[in-house]
């Protein structure tokens, strides 16, 4: 997830452990609403959110309702966005999601949820450059 400011962008990410998740939909969908809601508490007003999900971020931008497998985690979404200034909802394909997913994979064997404001993990960071 990226904030935006008047000087420069900002860049926040968090692991969290869920449990009993059905699917990798309902996983994605999980994901998204929590890391709006970490940026809610953050106090962030500009958002642009990036996932390789299309399914989630196509209907996120969709005001239509969805199937209930993954429904009242995308009507969520759509809840949250309304609490924003601006929120913008990005599809990058997973090959240009190698940040994120690196992070998920150092955030994998921690067993307390972790947040990383304006910093990533070195492995993240390795990716980047």
């Amino acid at each position: 997830m990226r904030t935006k400011t008047r000087t420069r962008p900002q860049f926040k990410s968090l692991v969290r452990r869920n449990t009993y998740v059905a699917t990798a939909f309902s996983a994605e969908a999980l994901a998204c609403v929590q890391a709006l809601e970490f940026a809610m508490k953050m106090g962030f007003q500009h958002i642009e959110m990036e996932g390789d999900s299309r399914n989630t971020i196509v209907k996120a931008q969709k005001w239509a309702l969805d199937r209930p497998e993954i429904g009242n985690h995308i009507e969520e979404i759509k809840r949250l966005a309304t609490k924003f200034h601006f929120i913008y909802f990005q599809y990058v394909d997973i090959e240009a999601n190698g940040v994120a997913h690196t992070i998920a994979k150092a955030g994998f064997p921690l067993t307390e949820n972790h947040f990383w404001v304006e910093e990533v993990p070195k492995s993240a960071m390795e990716v980047v450059n």
